[in-house]
Order: C-alpha cells, then sequence, then structure tokens
C-alpha cells in the first residue's frame, strides 16, 4: 500500500480490505465512505448551483476524511509496531467530529433540494450515518487495546 490510500484505486482499496492483514481496518474503511458519501452532496450542490457556503463546508470536510483514513492506518502502524495506542484513541474520535459535521451538512441542505436528486442527499445522509455507526464501534473496541 502506499503512503496514502488515495493513490490506490478503488479496487485496491477493497482487496487491501478484505486481505488477511490488519489494515486498512474500520475507521479508514468507514472515512472513504463519508468521503464517497458527502461526495454526492457536493455533487447536488453544483448541479444545482446553491449554497457555496455548504459546499466549501463540505469539501474541507472530505480532504479532513481523506486525511483520516490514511491516519488511521498509521494509527494501526504504530501500534502495531510499538504498541502505541494513541492514534488508536485519536483517530477516530477525529472521524466522527468529521462525519457529525458531514451530517449537520447534509440535514441543511436537503430542504433545499427537491426532484429526483434530492436521492442523492439523502443517499449521502445514509452512507454517512453507516460511517458514524462503524466508527463508534471501533471506538468501543479501541477502548479494550
Amino acid at each position: 500500500m502506499n503512503d496514502s490510500l488515495w493513490q490506490e484505486t478503488l479496487g485496491t482499496f477493497q482487496e487491501s480490505v478484505g486481505a488477511p492483514q490488519p489494515m486498512p481496518a474500520g475507521v479508514a474503511t468507514a472515512a472513504v465512505s463519508a468521503a464517497l458519501g458527502l461526495s454526492l452532496l457536493v455533487k447536488v450542490l453544483r448541479i444545482r448551483g446553491i449554497r457555496p457556503d455548504l459546499l466549501r463546508s463540505a469539501q474541507e470536510l472530505i480532504e479532513e476524511l481523506r486525511a483520516v483514513a490514511d491516519a488511521d492506518i498509521a494509527a494501526i502502524r504504530a501500534f502495531l509496531q510499538h504498541r502505541d495506542t494513541k492514534g488508536l484513541n485519536e483517530v477516530p474520535v477525529r472521524a466522527q467530529h468529521a462525519v457529525a459535521q458531514a451530517l449537520a451538512l447534509c440535514v441543511e441542505a436537503e430542504p433545499e433540494v427537491n426532484g429526483l436528486i434530492a436521492a442523492d442527499v439523502r443517499a449521502a445522509a445514509a452512507l454517512l450515518d453507516g460511517a458514524a455507526n462503524a466508527i463508534a464501534a471501533c471506538i468501543a473496541a479501541n477502548k479494550t487495546a
């Protein structure tokens, strides 16, 4: 795997998630899912030409989610090599915060979008909700590390 999972193809990332290796794991996978989900909101805002403020916030959060996914891989590596648990605790909380902010953007945008494209806003929120649940599960598990 490269220094950043974002250098890989989506297919390579998917295969690495299912490989018999410790990373990428739950938080990185959830962050990728969240970034993809939030990208749906970005698409809608661009197509409709609305809410440049939400668009900027969504783009910033996508960058944060991308960084979190890479940070999670680094945190697992640090834990395996040095038994350093700092990243195992900090990175998921950072991911959780970004996903919560992203969900709030979807909630704010939803009333302003109608028609078939509104399904993409709901799909974005559903993907973000799933990511939030996955991250919460990882946070709970990491407390035992």
